[in-house]
Protein backbone atom coordinates (compact mmCIF):
# COMPACT_ATOMS: atom_id res chain seq x y z
CA UNK A 1 0.00 0.00 0.00
CA UNK A 2 3.14 2.35 0.65
CA UNK A 3 3.08 3.01 -3.05
CA UNK A 4 -0.49 3.77 -3.63
CA UNK A 5 -1.74 7.60 -3.02
CA UNK A 6 -3.59 6.68 -0.27
CA UNK A 7 -0.44 4.94 1.18
CA UNK A 8 1.38 7.79 0.95
CA UNK A 9 -1.42 9.76 3.39
CA UNK A 10 -0.23 10.15 6.76
CA UNK A 11 -1.77 8.21 9.41
CA UNK A 12 -3.67 10.77 10.75
CA UNK A 13 -5.40 11.39 7.33
CA UNK A 14 -6.09 7.66 6.89
CA UNK A 15 -7.66 7.32 9.97
CA UNK A 16 -9.72 10.65 9.40
CA UNK A 17 -10.95 8.37 6.09
CA UNK A 18 -11.37 4.97 7.84
CA UNK A 19 -14.03 6.71 10.51
CA UNK A 20 -15.84 8.33 8.00
CA UNK A 21 -16.11 4.86 6.15
CA UNK A 22 -16.70 3.02 8.93
CA UNK A 23 -17.89 4.66 11.89
CA UNK A 24 -22.10 5.02 11.70
CA UNK A 25 -23.90 7.64 14.01
CA UNK A 26 -26.54 5.74 15.15
CA UNK A 27 -26.03 1.77 16.82
CA UNK A 28 -25.55 -0.94 14.54
CA UNK A 29 -28.07 -3.18 14.51
CA UNK A 30 -27.27 -7.21 14.73
CA UNK A 31 -29.91 -9.60 14.60
CA UNK A 32 -29.48 -13.02 15.19
CA UNK A 33 -31.18 -15.81 12.91
CA UNK A 34 -32.71 -18.42 14.28
CA UNK A 35 -32.18 -21.27 11.26
CA UNK A 36 -28.25 -20.03 10.51
CA UNK A 37 -25.15 -21.85 11.31
CA UNK A 38 -23.58 -21.08 15.07
CA UNK A 39 -20.81 -18.87 13.41
CA UNK A 40 -22.86 -16.91 10.96
CA UNK A 41 -25.35 -16.39 13.65
CA UNK A 42 -24.93 -12.45 13.75
CA UNK A 43 -24.25 -11.31 10.09
CA UNK A 44 -27.27 -9.63 9.12
CA UNK A 45 -28.13 -6.12 9.82
CA UNK A 46 -31.28 -4.29 10.49
CA UNK A 47 -32.31 -1.67 8.13
CA UNK A 48 -32.43 -0.74 4.49
CA UNK A 49 -29.81 -1.52 2.30
CA UNK A 50 -28.83 1.87 2.13
CA UNK A 51 -28.26 2.17 5.96
CA UNK A 52 -26.38 -0.63 5.94
CA UNK A 53 -22.60 -0.21 7.07
CA UNK A 54 -20.06 -1.31 4.22
CA UNK A 55 -16.96 -2.86 5.89
CA UNK A 56 -15.19 -3.99 2.23
CA UNK A 57 -12.45 -1.10 2.99
CA UNK A 58 -11.24 -3.63 5.25
CA UNK A 59 -10.87 -6.51 2.66
CA UNK A 60 -8.25 -3.81 0.55
CA UNK A 61 -5.50 -4.99 1.48
CA UNK A 62 -3.45 -6.03 4.76
CA UNK A 63 -2.43 -2.82 6.37
CA UNK A 64 -5.33 -1.43 5.80
CA UNK A 65 -7.16 -4.45 7.98
CA UNK A 66 -4.76 -3.83 10.68
CA UNK A 67 -5.22 -0.64 11.19
CA UNK A 68 -9.03 -0.10 10.37
CA UNK A 69 -10.34 -3.17 11.92
CA UNK A 70 -9.75 -1.26 15.86
CA UNK A 71 -12.06 1.40 14.74
CA UNK A 72 -14.69 -0.58 13.48
CA UNK A 73 -14.98 -2.01 16.74
CA UNK A 74 -13.97 0.94 19.14
CA UNK A 75 -15.93 3.79 18.09
CA UNK A 76 -19.31 2.17 16.54
CA UNK A 77 -22.21 1.16 19.21
CA UNK A 78 -23.46 -2.33 18.46
CA UNK A 79 -27.15 -2.97 19.41
CA UNK A 80 -27.86 -7.19 19.59
CA UNK A 81 -31.68 -8.74 19.19
CA UNK A 82 -33.02 -11.92 18.37
CA UNK A 83 -36.61 -12.11 18.31
CA UNK A 84 -36.65 -15.92 18.51
CA UNK A 85 -33.93 -16.90 20.86
CA UNK A 86 -31.62 -14.84 23.82
CA UNK A 87 -29.94 -12.05 22.77
CA UNK A 88 -26.82 -12.46 25.13
CA UNK A 89 -26.58 -15.59 22.72
CA UNK A 90 -26.28 -13.61 19.89
CA UNK A 91 -23.93 -11.03 21.45
CA UNK A 92 -22.03 -14.44 22.85
CA UNK A 93 -21.47 -15.55 19.33
CA UNK A 94 -20.63 -12.19 18.24
CA UNK A 95 -17.62 -11.92 19.90
CA UNK A 96 -16.44 -15.73 19.61
CA UNK A 97 -16.96 -14.70 15.49
CA UNK A 98 -14.47 -11.38 15.48
CA UNK A 99 -12.09 -12.88 18.09
CA UNK A 100 -11.08 -11.59 21.59
CA UNK A 101 -8.82 -8.99 19.86
CA UNK A 102 -11.40 -7.66 18.70
CA UNK A 103 -13.97 -8.26 21.15
CA UNK A 104 -11.50 -6.21 23.17
CA UNK A 105 -11.46 -3.27 20.98
CA UNK A 106 -15.65 -2.99 21.93
CA UNK A 107 -17.03 0.17 24.09
CA UNK A 108 -20.48 0.73 23.78
CA UNK A 109 -23.16 -2.61 23.33
CA UNK A 110 -26.80 -2.95 24.15
CA UNK A 111 -28.41 -6.05 24.46
CA UNK A 112 -32.39 -6.53 23.90
CA UNK A 113 -33.95 -9.89 25.03
CA UNK A 114 -37.10 -11.28 24.84
CA UNK A 115 -39.24 -12.91 22.03
CA UNK A 116 -41.21 -10.40 20.02
CA UNK A 117 -44.38 -11.82 19.90
CA UNK A 118 -46.82 -12.66 22.78
CA UNK A 119 -47.10 -16.55 23.68
CA UNK A 120 -48.62 -18.36 26.37
CA UNK A 121 -45.58 -19.29 28.64
CA UNK A 122 -45.47 -20.56 32.19
CA UNK A 123 -43.87 -18.28 34.27
CA UNK A 124 -40.83 -21.11 35.41
CA UNK A 125 -39.62 -21.13 32.07
CA UNK A 126 -39.52 -17.00 32.36
CA UNK A 127 -37.57 -17.52 35.33
CA UNK A 128 -34.55 -19.86 33.34
CA UNK A 129 -34.67 -17.45 30.52
CA UNK A 130 -33.93 -14.48 33.09
CA UNK A 131 -31.12 -16.11 34.89
CA UNK A 132 -29.69 -17.29 31.26
CA UNK A 133 -29.63 -14.15 30.15
CA UNK A 134 -28.72 -12.48 33.16
CA UNK A 135 -25.72 -14.68 33.99
CA UNK A 136 -24.35 -14.50 30.09
CA UNK A 137 -24.49 -10.92 30.36
CA UNK A 138 -22.85 -10.88 33.58
CA UNK A 139 -20.02 -13.56 32.22
CA UNK A 140 -19.37 -11.15 28.54
CA UNK A 141 -19.59 -7.75 31.29
CA UNK A 142 -16.85 -9.44 33.09
CA UNK A 143 -14.99 -10.48 30.13
CA UNK A 144 -14.89 -7.29 28.17
CA UNK A 145 -14.52 -4.63 31.61
CA UNK A 146 -13.57 -1.99 28.53
CA UNK A 147 -17.33 -2.32 27.68
CA UNK A 148 -20.08 -0.96 29.04
CA UNK A 149 -22.65 -3.82 27.92
CA UNK A 150 -26.25 -2.13 28.60
CA UNK A 151 -29.40 -3.84 27.68
CA UNK A 152 -33.48 -4.67 28.39
CA UNK A 153 -34.70 -7.83 29.23
CA UNK A 154 -38.57 -7.74 27.85
CA UNK A 155 -41.43 -10.62 28.96
CA UNK A 156 -44.92 -10.77 28.56
CA UNK A 157 -47.12 -13.84 30.57
CA UNK A 158 -50.35 -15.00 28.83
CA UNK A 159 -52.83 -16.58 31.10
CA UNK A 160 -55.26 -17.84 29.07
CA UNK A 161 -57.41 -18.68 32.38
CA UNK A 162 -57.96 -15.21 33.46
CA UNK A 163 -57.05 -13.70 30.30
CA UNK A 164 -54.44 -11.26 31.54
CA UNK A 165 -51.34 -10.16 30.31
CA UNK A 166 -48.23 -9.38 32.48
CA UNK A 167 -45.50 -7.66 31.39
CA UNK A 168 -42.47 -6.98 32.96
CA UNK A 169 -38.64 -5.16 32.05
CA UNK A 170 -35.09 -4.92 33.19
CA UNK A 171 -32.87 -2.99 32.63
CA UNK A 172 -29.22 -3.84 32.49
CA UNK A 173 -27.32 -0.34 32.90
CA UNK A 174 -24.50 -2.20 34.94
CA UNK A 175 -24.01 -5.02 36.77
CA UNK A 176 -24.61 -3.76 39.96
CA UNK A 177 -27.69 -1.32 39.24
CA UNK A 178 -29.30 -5.11 37.68
CA UNK A 179 -29.31 -6.55 40.82
CA UNK A 180 -29.33 -3.18 43.53
CA UNK A 181 -32.45 -1.97 41.64
CA UNK A 182 -34.21 -3.32 38.72
CA UNK A 183 -34.79 -6.97 39.69
CA UNK A 184 -36.08 -5.94 43.56
CA UNK A 185 -38.40 -3.49 41.48
CA UNK A 186 -39.82 -6.33 39.51
CA UNK A 187 -39.90 -8.35 42.47
CA UNK A 188 -41.77 -5.77 44.17
CA UNK A 189 -43.66 -4.93 41.55
CA UNK A 190 -44.99 -8.55 41.26
CA UNK A 191 -45.57 -8.95 44.83
CA UNK A 192 -47.92 -5.47 44.80
CA UNK A 193 -50.03 -7.39 41.74
CA UNK A 194 -50.53 -9.91 43.72
CA UNK A 195 -51.56 -8.06 46.85
CA UNK A 196 -53.83 -5.96 44.61
CA UNK A 197 -55.24 -9.15 43.50
CA UNK A 198 -55.97 -10.39 47.25
CA UNK A 199 -58.03 -7.03 47.95
CA UNK A 200 -60.50 -7.46 45.09
CA UNK A 201 -61.09 -10.73 46.16
CA UNK A 202 -61.83 -9.24 49.48
CA UNK A 203 -64.05 -6.82 48.02
CA UNK A 204 -66.16 -8.91 46.47
CA UNK A 205 -69.18 -11.39 47.74
CA UNK A 206 -68.03 -14.79 48.83
CA UNK A 207 -70.09 -16.03 46.29
CA UNK A 208 -69.21 -14.11 42.90
CA UNK A 209 -67.77 -16.18 40.17
CA UNK A 210 -64.93 -13.82 39.74
CA UNK A 211 -63.63 -14.96 42.77
CA UNK A 212 -62.12 -17.93 41.32
CA UNK A 213 -60.38 -16.31 38.30
CA UNK A 214 -58.54 -14.25 40.76
CA UNK A 215 -57.51 -16.60 42.79
CA UNK A 216 -55.82 -18.37 40.24
CA UNK A 217 -54.32 -15.24 39.11
CA UNK A 218 -53.58 -14.49 42.55
CA UNK A 219 -51.82 -17.65 42.45
CA UNK A 220 -49.26 -17.27 39.38
CA UNK A 221 -48.73 -13.59 40.44
CA UNK A 222 -46.97 -15.13 43.47
CA UNK A 223 -45.57 -17.54 41.76
CA UNK A 224 -43.85 -14.92 39.24
CA UNK A 225 -43.00 -12.58 42.40
CA UNK A 226 -41.04 -15.63 44.33
CA UNK A 227 -39.52 -16.85 40.79
CA UNK A 228 -37.96 -13.23 40.53
CA UNK A 229 -36.85 -13.59 44.25
CA UNK A 230 -35.31 -17.01 43.49
CA UNK A 231 -33.67 -15.22 39.99
CA UNK A 232 -32.50 -12.12 42.34
CA UNK A 233 -30.35 -13.97 44.97
CA UNK A 234 -29.00 -16.40 42.06
CA UNK A 235 -27.69 -13.79 39.43
CA UNK A 236 -26.79 -11.98 43.12
CA UNK A 237 -24.39 -15.30 44.00
CA UNK A 238 -23.04 -15.15 40.44
CA UNK A 239 -21.85 -12.26 40.41
CA UNK A 240 -20.01 -12.69 44.36
CA UNK A 241 -18.60 -15.41 42.44
CA UNK A 242 -17.37 -13.40 39.48
CA UNK A 243 -15.86 -10.73 41.65
CA UNK A 244 -14.30 -13.22 44.02
CA UNK A 245 -12.35 -14.70 40.90
CA UNK A 246 -11.47 -11.00 39.65
CA UNK A 247 -10.04 -10.74 43.02
CA UNK A 248 -7.94 -13.34 43.10
CA UNK A 249 -6.75 -12.62 39.28
CA UNK A 250 -6.01 -9.19 40.84
CA UNK A 251 -3.54 -10.66 43.84
CA UNK A 252 -2.01 -13.24 42.15
CA UNK A 253 -0.59 -10.71 39.21
CA UNK A 254 0.57 -8.86 42.51
CA UNK A 255 2.44 -11.70 43.98
CA UNK A 256 4.13 -12.86 40.45
CA UNK A 257 5.29 -9.24 40.19
CA UNK A 258 6.28 -9.01 43.62
CA UNK A 259 8.45 -12.51 42.73
CA UNK A 260 10.14 -10.78 39.76
CA UNK A 261 11.07 -7.29 41.33
CA UNK A 262 13.12 -9.30 44.32
CA UNK A 263 14.41 -11.55 41.83
CA UNK A 264 15.95 -8.61 39.70
CA UNK A 265 17.27 -6.90 43.10
CA UNK A 266 18.48 -10.47 43.98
Amino acid sequence: MDDSLFGKLSPELRNTVYELVLVNSAHIHIKARRNSDTDRAVTRMSGDDSERLDVALLRACKQIHQEATSILYHDNKFNFTNEQDDSASAFENFTMVIGPQNANMLRTCFIVGGASQLVPTEYNDQHKQLKSWGKKVLNLSAQLPKCRISGILRFKVDDTQSERVDSYEIDLSSPHDLFISQLSGAVKEASRRALNVINECKALHYNDPRIEALGRLGDRTFVVSTALSDCFGDLGRHTLGIRKQRSAMRKQKLKQVKQRRRRAFG
